[in-house]
């Protein structure tokens, strides 16, 4: 799914992007085609993250969070609270901002602040805000070149320096924007389902011969599925696989199998390659197209054997199948050999049923 973050900020998007369920994928206002200036015309910092996200939902039709951020001075009543930006006119100067609020309390010994940042989330048609605060301290002088706005001027409690000397990485860990970050982004795994969890259920769903519920499961794993996420899109082509398969649809279950090669070759997941060839391979058997089977399985086989995290599961179950073809193929001795290593591999994964199999193939074979 798409989520708009109401910026184009690509350094504040790639920071949430890591963060979010990996089936989200967020899109900055850019991506969108909204140029224009967004409203913020409301009285709280609350009020303005709301409008923002309600604005690109109404005008551009997706869900979206904003954020506004603003820092509040307790001898000041809380100001400049929403007005931050443009406190000292509306050049919207950092300096000048600056400037005007330690004049303004130049003389106060209550110098106590907090900035706060308030993330809006337009979802589902509502509206979940996200607070976060750091408390501080406004310091007697600009201090610090780094950071932006009022970060030279507030010194967050515990620490002897400004925002503006911290260092990045410490600001946004202890800073009011991860915090409401973090908050979000809780939210967000809550209310996304896990892709992984719906093929899983359609997997099930599946093996209980459900296959109604399965075909159910796997659309809507589609459609939390991003373009770009291979190795899902790989598996939910190899469920579909599977279901077709288990009802003698073959040619359908084909071109499934091979759409889930081509993914799992997108994302180069060597493993997932071998076991949908295998399958590609137990699915020509099918068929009746021996020559492909033979060449698939050959494939898959020295895929496995190439890939050191192969399980000997695997590849006695490609071997076995290996070993089925090319008895069909008339080539008799290499059947019996590639039948004695797959006995020998059932035998280390103690998988009796397999070595009984390969034991009753190999006295007819001699």
């Amino acid at each position: 799914m798409q989520l708009v973050f109401a910026t184009n900020n690509r350094n504040k998007i790639e920071e949430v992007q890591a963060l979010i369920p990996s089936q989200i994928e967020l899109l900055s206002l850019k991506d969108i085609g909204c140029f224009e200036e967004i409203p913020e015309t409301q009285n709280t910092i609350e009020g303005n993250a709301v409008q923002k996200a309600k604005y690109i939902k109404k005008h551009y039709g997706y869900d979206c969070f904003a954020d506004d951020t603003g820092l509040e001075v307790d001898a000041l009543n809380g100001a400049p609270g929403v007005h931050s930006a443009y406190y000292a006119g509306q050049q919207r100067s950092a300096t000048d901002n600056m400037n005007k609020l330690l004049s303004e309390i130049h003389d106060k010994s209550n110098r106590k602040a907090q900035f706060k940042t308030v993330i809006a989330l337009q979802i589902n048609d509502q509206i979940h805000t996200f607070t976060g605060i750091c408390k501080g301290e406004i310091t007697i002088e600009i201090k610090g070149d780094s950071g932006f706005g009022y970060d030279p001027i507030f010194k967050p409690h515990g620490f002897d320096q400004t925002f503006a000397e911290m260092e990045l990485s410490l600001k946004n860990k202890i800073g009011h924007r991860g915090k409401a970050v973090l908050k979000l982004v809780d939210f967000l795994k809550d209310i996304i389902p896990n892709i992984e969890t719906i093929m899983e259920e359609a997997w099930i769903m599946r093996r209980n011969e459900n296959y109604a519920e399965a075909k159910l499961l796997v659309n809507k794993a589609q459609k939390l599925c991003k373009h770009d996420d291979y190795n899902s899109l790989g598996r939910i082509n190899h469920i579909l696989m599977q279901i077709e398969a288990d009802n003698d649809s073959y040619n359908i279950a084909l071109d499934f199998c091979l759409k889930s090669i081509e993914y799992y070759r997108m994302a180069k997941n060597p493993n997932k390659i071998a076991h949908s060839t295998r399958h590609l391979a137990d699915l020509e058997y099918e068929l009746g197209n021996y020559s492909d089977s033979e060449s698939n399985y050959n494939t898959a086989i020295e895929i496995y054997k190439s890939n050191p995290e192969t399980s000997k599961l695997d590849l006695a179950n490609s071997l076995r199948g290996f070993g089925l073809v090319l008895e069909k193929n008339g080539k008799k001795e290499e059947a019996i050999s590639v039948w004695k290593e797959t006995k020998s591999l059932y035998n280390d994964c103690n998988l009796l049923i397999g070595v009984n199999e390969a034991d009753q193939i190999l006295k007819r074979l001699s």
